[in-house]
């Protein structure tokens, strides 16, 4: 769907890039039961269509704007719910070292000094890899190494 030449990449945790700024992204709100257990999951998908917000922090685009044609919702929905199934068959079969590795092969800032902003503090380091859980491997100034499991990379370095 997106325009010739398009660049697609991912910004972790959550963010599709396409040419470099956001085009979509997932929101997950869970509970956890006794025990720790997963209750449930809800996930929450947008794609910017045909426009996207100006006032935000990091950039933002929509697919029209970039180029991009057969914009039919519905069509858009059905592709993207086809390749998340894919996605999912393949973890369930594979586990996540097959969509870890995809998921590195177009990460942005991989390698690079980035900020991530967490819930009570900003971090900043170099973003140098993903654990076997998906969480974000950020090597600090003072040698030491934080795994980050939510928050928001919000700078990255040139």
């Amino acid at each position: 769907a997106a325009g010739p030449g398009a660049r697609v990449s991912l910004k972790w945790p959550n963010d599709v890039l396409l040419n470099g700024c956001k085009v979509a992204g997932c929101l997950l709100e869970s509970e956890a039961s006794a025990g720790d257990r997963l209750a449930w999951l809800v996930i929450g998908l947008g794609i910017n269509v045909s426009s996207f917000p100006d006032d935000v922090e990091f950039p933002a685009t929509s697919l029209a704007a970039e180029g991009a044609t057969d914009l039919a919702i519905d069509a858009l929905r059905d592709r993207y719910l086809a390749a998340f199934a894919r996605r999912r068959d393949e973890w369930l079969s594979e586990g996540f070292a097959p969509l870890r590795a995809a998921w590195l092969g177009m990460a942005v800032g991989l390698g690079k000094d980035i900020r991530v902003r967490l819930e009570r503090e900003t971090l900043a380091g170099r973003f140098s890899a993903l654990d076997a859980d998906g969480g974000l491997v950020l090597a600090l100034s003072d040698g030491s190494v934080r795994i980050v499991t939510a928050g928001d990379i919000f700078a990255i370095a040139a």
